[in-house]
Order: structure tokens, then C-alpha cells, then sequence
């Protein structure tokens, strides 16, 4: 047996093993029962806004969905890659010649790469009429049910405050209930990560201490209080000293609302926000700034030069995507 940071004993595990049959877990998503809905929009729409939140499934089921329906013209039928990578394949074949259709998940995260991916591929779908686009958001809802989920900015921030719970429930003694303190941030090892997915044992509580890796990227099961103080660091440039720099910035209006959202299959969520609603109406930008605002854009303006655009103050990105763009939205089925 390992032992974490904190002295406790810890083995691998991926959570609750289920009972159900593959099939029968396929079954249970929220997607399945939107499925024909999907296939149907993908045929008669060559652009689609997919909108499900965190946990729905829509990133790995609707891919095998498309090829259930022969969407596939290659012996990798299925491939997944970063919008960096993407974006590398554009630059040997500017035609994706290779691809039927092109998934863009977490449109919402607004990367350079993917605000660029949207501007090329809104030319694309011109030139190849056979080729489907799809984006893909989280859908923001309000609050179901759990243990406790506190929001931090770094990796310094999160280890001070674990360290800080284990010694104060250390001085509480043994007539409270067993806290486990779990941290998460991209640097720690993958089978400390996985402890999170772990249910507490009955009469303990756990609190996952955690950056903004668990906004949009993981769903928790169990999770019924979030602690939410406002703030994230961002990349930021500074054309000045040339230097790029981790910054203490307020989450958005957006952020805010989404870290209290519901998991799928838990209950009522309460979410302690750590500021007041003024700071919320007046020093949070309704969405995050946009990467293509806050980074060098020296790489970038190559790559696009390589490709052939020069002009650069009038490249068209984003969500201009067809004048016959389809919102295909998850919440008429019950999750």
C-alpha cells in the first residue's frame, strides 16, 4: 500500500464498479435517448452545435454514434487529437481530405487553436459540402448534490490548504466525523488523481481541493457543497518584457456559474461563493478572455502565414460558422 502526502494509505481505483452490462450502461446515458435526434441533425445539418453538460457523454458516445451511421471514410475510424494537433494537420493538407467529419469539443474554452480551427473551417465547409461540422458546449445548470468540492488557483494554494485541514481535524480529535482531504492539479501523480472517484466511507466526508481542472473536464460523483473563492491564474503575455506569466485573475460570470453546476445522477448541489454580488456583477467579465487576447501571437500569425492567409486583420473566427447553423440542445431529457 502507498501512502499519499498526509500519511494515508492509498491504492489505485477508478471508482464504483458497476453491475450493468455494457449495454445496458450505454443504455442509461443521457444521450442514448437522443440518439436518432443526433443522427438526423448531422444528416440534414453540415454545421451543429451540440450542447450537453459536463458527464452527458456527448464526447465519447456521439463519435461512435456517426460511425454507426457510416460516417467514416478511413481504417481509424474513431481518432482523437488536441485542437493543436488539428490545427498541424491543416497545415499539410488544407482540405482534411482524410476526415468526414470534424468534432470540436469544449467550443465554449474559447483556445486560440480552436478560435482559429473555427475561422478555417468555416471556409472548409464551402469547399467540401460533404464534410460535417460539429461543436460542442457545457451546458450550465443549477445546482444538485454531494460532498465538498473547494476551488483554488495553483498547486502552492492547494497543498497549503490541505496541509492546513489535516492539521486543524488533527486538533478537533476523534468525536467529529473523518474528513478526507483530497487534493488535484495536472502535477500530481495519476493514482492520487484517481482517489477523488473514491465514495467515503459511511460517517466520513471527503473535500476535493482542486484547480480549475474539474470545471469542465471532470465530473465527481457525490459532490453536494462547492467553495467557491473567484479566482484562476491565466496565461498572460506582456509584450513589453516579452515574457509570458501564471496571473491571479476573477473567474467569469460563466466560470462562476459553471463550478456550481450539477453532476450527472447527483442531487441538489449549495455553492459558498466567497465574494459579494457586487464583485460578481461588476468586476467579473461575463465570459472568459478569449487565449487569442492574452497570448504571443507570434507562433500563431507563422502558422496562418504558412497556410497561405496573409491577411490577417480580416480573418473571420469563431462562431460564424453557416448561415444554416443547427442548436441541437440536452436538456429535454432528464439527467
Amino acid at each position: 500500500m502507498k501512502k499519499d502526502a498526509y500519511g494515508h494509505e492509498q491504492s489505485l481505483s477508478f471508482g464504483q464498479r458497476s453491475k450493468l452490462s455494457i449495454q445496458e450502461q450505454r443504455q442509461s446515458l443521457p444521450i442514448y435517448k437522443l440518439k436518432k435526434e443526433l443522427i438526423q441533425a448531422v444528416h440534414e445539418n453540415q454545421v451543429l452545435v451540440v450542447i450537453g453538460e459536463t458527464g452527458s457523454s456527448k464526447t465519447t458516445r456521439v463519435t461512435q454514434y456517426l460511425v454507426e451511421a457510416r460516417y467514416k471514410t478511413k481504417d481509424t475510424v474513431i481518432k482523437y487529437m488536441t485542437d493543436g494537433m488539428l490545427l498541424r494537420e491543416i497545415l499539410i493538407d488544407d482540405n482534411i481530405s482524410q476526415y468526414s467529419v470534424i468534432m470540436l469539443d469544449e467550443a465554449h474554452e474559447r483556445t486560440i487553436h480552436t478560435d482559429v480551427l473555427f475561422g478555417l473551417h468555416k471556409q472548409l465547409v464551402k469547399r467540401r459540402p460533404d464534410l460535417r461540422l460539429i461543436g460542442t458546449d457545457t451546458l450550465l445548470q443549477t445546482e444538485p448534490e454531494g460532498d465538498i468540492l473547494l476551488f483554488l488557483t495553483g498547486q502552492e494554494e492547494i497543498d497549503f490548504a490541505c496541509q492546513f485541514l489535516h492539521e486543524r481535524m488533527k486538533g478537533l480529535g476523534k468525536n467529529v466525523p473523518g474528513l478526507i482531504i483530497l487534493p488535484v492539479y495536472s502535477a500530481l501523480p495519476s493514482e492520487m488523481q484517481s482517489r477523488i472517484f473514491e465514495p467515503a466511507s459511511p460517517g466520513e466526508r471527503k473535500v476535493v481541493v482542486a484547480t480549475i481542472i474539474t470545471e469542465a473536464s471532470l465530473t465527481i460523483d457525490g459532490i453536494s457543497y462547492v467553495i467557491v473563492p473567484g479566482f484562476a491564474k491565466q496565461n498572460v503575455y506582456n509584450p513589453k518584457q516579452g515574457l509570458d506569466s501564471l496571473v491571479i485573475t476573477p473567474i467569469s460570470q460563466v466560470s462562476a456559474k459553471q463550478r456550481a453546476r450539477p453532476a450527472r445522477g447527483t442531487g441538489p448541489r449549495k455553492c459558498y461563493r466567497l465574494y459579494t454580488d457586487s464583485a460578481y456583477r461588476n468586476e467579473m467579465y461575463p465570459t472568459s478572455i478569449p487565449e487569442i487576447h492574452r497570448i504571443n501571437l507570434g507562433l500563431t500569425t507563422l502558422t496562418m502565414k504558412a497556410m497561405g492567409i496573409n491577411d490577417l486583420l480580416s480573418f473571420d473566427s469563431w462562431i460564424h460558422l453557416h448561415p444554416k447553423l443547427s442548436f441541437l440542445p440536452w436538456n429535454s431529457c432528464t439527467i
